[in-house]
């Protein structure tokens, strides 16, 4: 199902205007939403137990950044 702001920027597209039309109704169409709740999950949570002293701290920033990535 095509959101509004989807099928306005593929008829947008489609023409070749240089201005994305749908950008004009995006101020509308958040304030629709407000007082609502999102949840947006980008993929399992790391244990704790994860980190343990086998790397240093930089080390392990470097693997969450390609865990990250990865997803």
């Amino acid at each position: 199902m095509l959101t509004r702001l989807t099928f306005i920027s593929k008829i947008c597209s489609s023409l070749h205007f240089k201005f994305n039309i749908a950008m004009a109704f995006l101020p509308r169409e958040t304030y629709r939403k407000r007082n609502k709740t999102f949840r947006a999950v980008f993929g399992a949570p790391v244990p704790y137990t994860v980190f343990d002293k086998s790397r240093t701290l930089s080390e392990w920033a470097g693997w969450v950044r390609e865990e990250v990535y990865k997803l």
